[in-house]
């Protein structure tokens, strides 16, 4: 009698249906009037650029490094229509150090606070108090504020609706395609150009929902632009994988993000009557981190 009653309990745990997974329908927070953050960022990036003869010899080869250190309080100072991003913000900058193959030199906004306030359809910065920060004094505001980084694009590749743990979804990435060719330099195919998403963990602190995301995104080079002349490539691509712990219940601004850039391209180029290979490799990496705070 008790093995028969084993076998029937084994029987109905068997036939029981599993548990349904948790979904996490996925929000970031977005800071508000007055809100404050202490902020990290750390970025490199390498290139390199090589000519080849058509024995594969390299007969002319550039690299270059670059690589950014910041560390600034942001103030959020307005919201844009229907309590959108920001429009208007002021950072003080601690740290703001830009460094060119070994040459590091501080940008001309480390030590002041500086008043960040768009303007028609772009960013415009000034020190507080003094000057307008232009030109190449402003690159890097620029490139973050007006240029569409993958950061700032971060939202919309989130999913549409709840996922489970380790569920994977896909998205457009055609406006960062299009960012990427805005300054003449490469050409992508937008149609093959594919983002993929998932949620690898989820977890509670301080009473918020917090997760870990990873994206990637792979766009194919179809060829390379120098002064208006296009090199076709024969293979190349360029592929972004980022990672974010946050509050994904968008209730807190806060998250530690880390983010990767991988470019191989390769093509060939005629010149003076003889063939030549061309390689460019790109390697980034970037860290940064936003806790609420003075």
């Amino acid at each position: 009698m008790r093995k028969t009653s084993s076998i029937a309990v084994l029987t109905v745990a068997l036939l029981a249906p599993a548990a349904a997974a948790q979904e996490y329908t996925v929000k970031l927070g977005k800071p508000g009037p007055g809100d404050q953050a202490q902020v990290k960022t750390d970025n490199s990036f390498d290139v390199e650029f090589k000519l080849l003869d058509a024995g594969g010899q390299v007969v002319m080869e550039k690299k270059e490094a670059k690589s950014h250190a910041f560390a600034f309080r942001e103030v959020a100072v307005e919201r844009g229509p229907a309590g959108g991003d920001l429009v208007k913000l002021k950072r003080t900058y601690k740290k703001a150090q830009r460094t060119v193959d070994g040459d590091r030199r501080a940008l001309i906004f480390q030590g002041e606070t500086v008043a960040i306030e768009k303007k028609g359809d772009a960013f415009q910065f000034q020190i507080d108090g003094g000057e307008t920060i232009e030109g190449e004094d402003a690159k890097e505001l620029h490139e973050e504020f007006n240029k569409g980084a993958v950061a700032r694009l971060f939202e919309l590749f989130l999913p549409k609706k709840a996922v489970k743990i380790d569920e994977t979804w896909t998205y457009d990435v055609g406006l960062l395609v299009k960012e990427f060719m805005k300054d003449g330099k490469i050409e992508i195919d937008a149609a093959k150009s594919t983002g993929a998403g998932k949620l690898v963990k989820a977890y509670q602190k301080n009473g918020k929902q917090f997760g870990v995301l990873e994206l990637t995104i792979t766009m194919p080079v179809t060829a390379l632009i120098n002064d208006d002349n296009k090199t076709p490539t024969k293979e190349g691509k360029l592929v972004i994988k980022l990672e974010q712990d946050t509050a994904i219940d968008g209730s807190l601004d806060q998250s530690q993000m880390k983010m990767t850039f991988d470019g191989d391209i390769k093509g060939a180029i005629t010149a003076n009557g003889m063939d030549f290979g061309v390689e460019v490799t790109i390697r980034g990496k970037v860290e940064q981190s936003r806790v609420p705070g003075k």
